[in-house]
């Protein structure tokens, strides 16, 4: 509401700017140097039309004005685009809704692609369930070559709740995500799955604290994107649990996804011990050359 609210005044202002400047009450200077705190790139096409047509300011602010906002507008087309591949039906509101964010590059923008480890896993829900790891459509490494029997990385992302991973217990014990190289997320969310206590696991729980860290190569995680501390929702047999990232950074876009046990687990070491996984954020295709 605040991001409307904001909009509409920097389109009053200008427009009362404008009319100032047009009616001889303003010098065109001083009416350029009143526009320059405004927010122009969250003005929609029709407002945009009216700042073009302002003949009175200058082509160099005019044509800074108009770069910035088309490159906004190229990112958003971008965006779509790559949600268009994950998003194979579209529903009457959501076909509304892109068409407004072609219209408004700026404003808040339905572009969310929900469990997208699945979704790849399911060429976007066309198809049967394969394990993306296996197939070789995601990677994925663990802060340790060993595991126990039967509790490798492939189980993390076998759709089935019954198996589970677990690593080594080891200090900073860590699992790195890599999506296709094409491929790039923003992201929102992600879930976690704790392992079923079973006659293979005597134990109950999960991690209990840990780091999300995002990167486009796998020599440097700097940026941190969810800190969670002595949290309980994966203590029990099975839990399963969506967490949000603490700050969503715009147009922040990884390839590489790091989970870092940061204590104890719940079993009371340091391995960690995950039944699922996934990611869920806005997705960007990228030219693998030129990125």
């Amino acid at each position: 509401m605040e991001d409307i609210k904001s909009v509409e005044t920097d389109y009053n202002s200008f427009c009362s700017i404008d009319d100032d400047v047009s009616n001889g009450k303003m010098s065109a200077e001083n009416g350029e140097k009143a526009i320059s705190n405004i927010n122009f790139l969250k003005f929609d096409m029709i407002q945009m039309r009216r700042f073009r047509n302002a003949n009175w300011i200058s082509d160099e602010f005019v044509v800074n004005v108009l770069n910035a906002w088309l490159s906004n507008q190229n990112q958003v087309l971008r965006e779509i685009q790559s949600n268009l591949v994950f998003t194979p039906n579209l529903t009457k509101k959501q076909f509304s809704s892109l068409v407004q964010n072609i219209s408004n590059p700026s404003e808040m923008k339905d572009l969310i692609v929900n469990n997208l480890i699945y979704q790849i896993a399911t060429k976007s829900s066309q198809s049967e369930y394969v394990n993306p790891l296996k197939s070789g459509l995601i990677s994925c490494k663990t802060s340790d070559d060993g595991t126990y029997k039967n509790k490798s990385l492939m189980s993390l992302f076998d759709n089935n709740s019954s198996t589970s991973f677990i690593s080594q217990p080891r200090k900073d014990a860590f699992i790195i995500i890599s999506l296709p190289s094409f491929l790039r997320l923003q992201l929102f969310e992600y879930s976690l799955t704790a392992p079923i206590y079973n006659d293979d696991r005597k134990f109950q729980g999960s991690i209990s604290s840990w780091s999300v860290l995002g990167s486009n190569d796998l020599n440097s995680f700097s940026d941190v994107l969810s800190t969670v501390t002595n949290n309980n929702d994966l203590s029990k047999s099975g839990a399963q649990k969506t967490f949000k990232v603490d700050k969503i950074k715009d147009g922040c876009y990884y390839q590489h996804f790091k989970i870092v046990q940061t204590s104890l687990n719940h079993v009371g070491n340091l391995s960690i011990p995950l039944a699922g996984l996934d990611l869920s954020g806005k997705v960007l295709i990228v030219n693998e050359n030129n990125e």
